[in-house]
């Protein structure tokens, strides 16, 4: 999960100011990745149920990321047209 972030294996790093609403979500993954391990690393069979929880906080807080990169960044309207240079 940290490729999402920080970018690498192809994955370019999140830039735009603008979705700062990736980096919050991406912060809230991170919290919940942390919290699974930690709950998988001390699991006993009387806190199975405590892994299971942190495990679907964990699907739930990957699921609201994947509907965040799901929103089209914000395009500049009065950026430079490198296309019309690239191009002509």
């Amino acid at each position: 999960h940290v490729h999402l972030r920080d970018g690498g294996d192809r994955v370019p790093k999140i830039l735009l100011p603008e979705r700062q609403d990736i980096l919050d979500q991406w912060l809230r993954v991170d919290s919940a990745w942390i919290e699974f391990q930690q709950q998988k690393q001390d699991m006993t069979a009387d806190s199975v149920t405590k892994v299971e929880a942190s495990l679907g906080r964990l699907v739930l807080s990957l699921k609201a990321l994947v509907s965040v990169l799901a929103v089209p960044d914000v395009e500049d309207e009065d950026g430079f047209p490198w296309a019309v240079i690239i191009y002509s």
